[in-house]
């Protein structure tokens, strides 16, 4: 969950400091290959919940705002607290099914994100000959 959150700020941290030295069509880039994925990682999460027959208003206000993943985080959190004190088979089988969906949701992203935004980093950085550390630009 850690993971996410500052994989979120830096990358808008990094879009905010496009738009601030005037490289609009980076930022916009960047923004895109954000928001994109995080659309269809929202719709896979969704179309999850709908199999589970899991579905309640906080799940689609959650994926609504783009936090289908945090959302889960937080599931699989209660789950895990509600399994270490019943102890119950069936509660831990749950918390199993729903890191699963988690760590494949995070797999979609890091594909579809992580690896093309990466790329386009690369490109910024070789194109532009001037880049720095924190934000690679």
């Amino acid at each position: 969950m850690c993971a996410f959150l500052v994989d979120l700020t830096t990358d808008v941290i990094l879009v905010v400091n496009y738009f601030n030295h005037g490289h609009q069509y980076w930022a916009i880039s960047t923004l895109l290959l954000i928001i994109l994925p995080a659309l269809v990682v929202q719709m896979f999460s969704m179309r999850w919940h709908f199999a589970d027959e899991n579905v309640a208003f906080h799940h689609y206000f959650a994926h609504l705002f783009l936090l289908g993943i945090l959302h889960r985080h937080v599931l699989a959190l209660k789950t895990g607290f509600e399994a270490r004190t019943t102890r119950d088979p069936t509660d831990f089988q749950r918390l199993y099914h729903q890191q699963s969906d988690i760590c494949m949701l995070h797999l979609f992203e890091s594909f579809m994100e992580s690896a093309p935004q990466l790329v386009l980093q690369l490109y910024i950085m070789v194109s532009l000959e001037d880049w720095q550390s924190w934000t690679g630009e």
